[in-house]
């Protein structure tokens, strides 16, 4: 029995908060690139800097695109998420998010990402995902 891969058409609702939009996936490179412009409304925190729990989000999200485009919508599951902060970074400058799977195991699929502002480094991200193996 053959399973079709479902990908992504539209953001997840998560990503639409998020202010992200689909993005495009280099299947050659297994890379996932996506723009955003954070806001001010939901996405600051108490210094109106980016809050790092959302950029987390971002992180998690984008990495999951990366792997749905791959595998298909529901394909894996954050297993582990690692992020390091490198700048602050103030809402509404746009944003670049670029997720690579750098390692496939049997049940596990890791993936490195960054997020840039222009070309100032604002913060990477390494996740651990949890193949989903769907009857």
């Amino acid at each position: 029995m053959s399973t079709e891969i479902v990908i992504p058409s539209t953001p997840s609702p998560f990503g639409k908060t998020l202010r992200m939009d689909l993005g495009t996936f280099d299947s050659s490179a297994d890379e996932y690139r996506v723009g955003f412009t954070p806001g001010k409304d939901l996405l600051t925190n108490l210094l109106r800097t980016v809050h790092g729990g959302a950029l987390a989000g971002i992180f998690d999200e984008g990495s999951a695109m990366c792997i749905y485009f791959k595998y298909g919508i529901n394909s894996a599951v954050t297993q582990q998420l690692c992020v390091e902060y490198h700048n602050p970074v103030r809402p509404g400058l746009p944003l670049t998010l670029v997720a690579r799977i750098v390692k496939e195991e049997d049940s596990t699929i890791i993936v490195e990402a960054t997020i840039y502002s222009g070309s100032r480094l604002i913060a990477s991200c390494i996740s651990h995902w949890q193949r989903r193996h769907l009857p």
